[in-house]
């Protein structure tokens, strides 16, 4: 199915090669939009400015990948490659945001070289990419963060362009951000989530509304691509090939990667996880790949690998890679994956590989809401009520079942990749 009259969508945002998981939500927006789109009619925007390198190297993978799309800066630069440049870039933001909001029409000539103003000017709809973006609480608000991912769709508000929202993970919403949000997600022409939670976030706000919101996977779930070759090289040079292995990735950042855990709470949960992965080695003889597919995990990582094989005699090891093509590949190969990270998880399970998932409370309910849409949350837990007993039976359920589970996930994320393609293509032929 193809949208009528040559109509053009305009996506917001794309991210960089730095962060495999959010590298794997643009690439699978795209993959999907083409369900029902051809790629001249796709412009894709990044996050980062024209004159960065997380821009340049997304913009080679998303044209290598999705030949013919268009894919342009962000409207707001952030090429910080200096002290001045930072200054110049937020005195222009401060600008353009309520000059745009303002003057809708006016500000397509004022801002005429911006490419991304332009693009939306040119567009019949604008959508939101996937992702945890938008929430307002105690915990977790950032007025700069909501402006910049709000920013686009409200604009296409004020020019009558039509909008909607990819898979969110939404909220929650507190105080006085409740109206705004209220309005925001009301006049959108299509609302999607990733996870039930996001829709209790929002029955506060849209009360009997929230009960029509459709859920659906994570946009990485349709990333098609998938690159063994590529995989195979990497398991090769660490003698994986033909050894069964698992796979484990480590997470231990604040919400949104925006820097380490408070130091003691960090020590807790490494100690717990720490604990864990040495019982498994301990009572098995698997050898274990731990990825890095983020960098602000390298040292972490790098941390744990060291201190067991000081213990397990060189039975861990580290493979840095930020491709979702060949991370997918990896955990193809592995008996099954412990995961930090939900994006690891996410590329586990698209290659049917089994998950053992582990989280904490402030990363909010991505995670846990995935496995549970899977039917697989006896296998997901939180570090904040880590019973040792309870895991380990948890984990030795998984080990000995690891083949049945396997069969298993190859039936529900058909299943579920299904219902998603279905979910978008009759919310783009609503707006047609």
């Amino acid at each position: 199915m193809t949208m009528e009259n040559g109509k053009k969508v305009i996506l917001f945002y794309a991210w960089g090669s730095n962060n495999a998981g959010d590298l794997a939500l643009g690439l699978g927006a795209v993959d999907l939009l083409s369900e029902v789109l051809p790629a001249k009619n796709i412009t894709v925007v990044s996050r980062h400015g024209e004159k960065t390198k997380a821009y340049k190297e997304a913009k080679n993978t998303f044209i290598n990948m999705f030949p013919g799309i268009n894919f342009i800066p962000s409207p707001f630069g952030f090429s910080r490659q200096s002290k001045i440049d930072k200054i110049m870039e937020l005195v222009s933001s401060s600008l353009l945001v309520p000059i745009c909001l303002l003057f809708p029409k006016m500000s397509l000539a004022i801002f005429k070289k911006n490419k991304a103003l332009k693009a939306i000017g040119e567009c019949d709809i604008a959508v939101c990419n996937g992702g945890n973006l938008f929430y307002w609480n105690k915990a977790r608000k950032s007025i700069p963060r909501l402006i910049a991912f709000a920013f686009p769709l409200l604009l296409s508000k004020r020019l009558k362009k039509k909008y909607g929202f990819l898979p969110q993970t939404l909220g929650p919403f507190e105080g006085i951000s409740k109206p705004f949000f209220r309005r925001f997600f009301e006049t959108a022409s299509f609302l999607t989530c990733r996870e039930s939670k996001s829709i209790d976030n929002l029955r506060p706000i849209l009360g009997d509304k929230a009960n029509q919101i459709k859920v659906m996977l994570d946009l990485a779930f349709f990333i098609k691509a998938i690159d063994y070759k590529g995989a195979e090289d990497i398991l090769k040079c660490n003698n994986l090939i033909g050894n069964e292995f698992l796979t484990c990735t480590l997470r231990f950042s604040k919400l949104g990667d925006t820097g380490d855990l408070d130091e003691g709470e960090k020590e807790i949960k490494t100690a717990q996880v720490r604990e864990f992965i040495e019982r498994i080695l301990a009572e098995k003889n698997y050898k274990i790949a731990f990825i890095c597919q983020t960098e602000i995990d390298r040292k972490v990582t790098l941390e744990f690998v060291e201190s067991l094989n000081s213990k397990f005699g060189n039975r861990c090891l580290l493979i840095e890679e930020y491709r979702p093509e060949v991370l997918k590949g990896i955990y193809h190969y592995s008996k099954y994956l412990i995961a930090m990270r939900v994006h690891s998880l996410i590329f586990s399970l698209s290659v049917n590989t089994p998950v053992f998932g582990i989280y904490y409370q402030a990363l909010g309910p991505k995670m846990p809401g995935i496995m549970q849409d899977f039917k697989l949350e006896q296998y997901c837990f939180d570090l904040g009520s880590f019973e040792k007993e309870t895991i380990r039976n948890a984990w030795y359920d998984l080990d000995n079942r690891s083949d049945e589970i396997r069969k298993y996930i190859t039936e529900k994320i058909d299943e579920l990749r299904n219902n998603g393609k279905e979910i978008v293509v009759n919310d783009f032929k609503r707006l047609n």
